[in-house]
């Protein structure tokens, strides 16, 4: 990591990068092994997917990028709930439409499961409490163990509401440890069963208001 590290919102310049980066990542992630099951198909497929869905969220501006030597190396998604979601129409043009055309309807049925299942999940988390979903969290393999990552997350979560609590979920074990470093404590872990897919692990992971914490004697 050089000197020129930048942490900032993405733009519709960063987004196929920002894409790349995400596919790269997540490709041995196990709930998009679910979604795309071909693993020489999984990168590509993975790649128009998130690029579809980075074109829907450019308005909300809750995306950031951490940018060195002029390219994107890593992102975080910082989602405050409350906050008005992609219309169905926008989603339905420049996500759903295209990804659907090249990967068939099959990968949308258990594209619309996960959605299913995690939005539970995310919602027993929140406890009812307006949050800041953390997600889409990413760095260029060649970089992990480095320090990007943290450096992402450090600078953008100063974004976050202090009042709200955070949450996020993750199929790694090692990445346990690194929200920990960052104040989550895993609130659970269990096991999901996809119809028609390998079952996998996934732990569920809270931070606290930090006002709280700051006003605690």
């Amino acid at each position: 990591m050089h000197q020129s590290f930048e942490a900032r919102t993405m733009t519709e310049r960063d987004r196929v990068a920002t894409a790349e980066v995400l596919a790269k990542a997540m490709v041995i992630d196990a709930a998009y092994g679910y979604l795309i099951p071909d693993p020489e198909k999984r990168e590509g497929a993975l790649r128009d997917f998130f690029a579809g869905h980075l074109r829907t969220q450019l308005a909300h501006h809750f995306t950031f990028v951490g940018v060195d030597d002029g390219g994107v190396v890593a992102t975080v998604t910082l989602r405050r709930s409350g906050l008005v979601d992609p219309s169905l129409w926008t989603t339905i043009r420049h996500g759903l439409i295209p990804f659907a055309s090249a990967h068939g309807w099959a990968t949308v049925r258990r594209l619309f499961w996960l959605k299913g299942a995690y939005d539970e999940l995310e919602a027993r988390l929140a406890g009812g409490e307006p949050y800041t979903h953390v997600h889409m969290m990413a760095v260029a393999p060649e970089l992990q163990g480095r320090g990007v990552g943290s450096r992402l997350l450090a600078e953008r979560m100063s974004w976050m509401d202090g009042r709200r609590p955070a949450i996020l979920t993750t199929h790694l074990e090692q990445n346990v440890v690194f929200y920990e470093r960052h104040g989550f404590e895993v609130l659970s872990e269990e096991t999901l069963r996809p119809p028609g897919g390998a079952t996998y692990r996934v732990w569920s992971m809270r931070r606290p208001p930090q006002d709280r914490l700051r006003r605690s004697p």
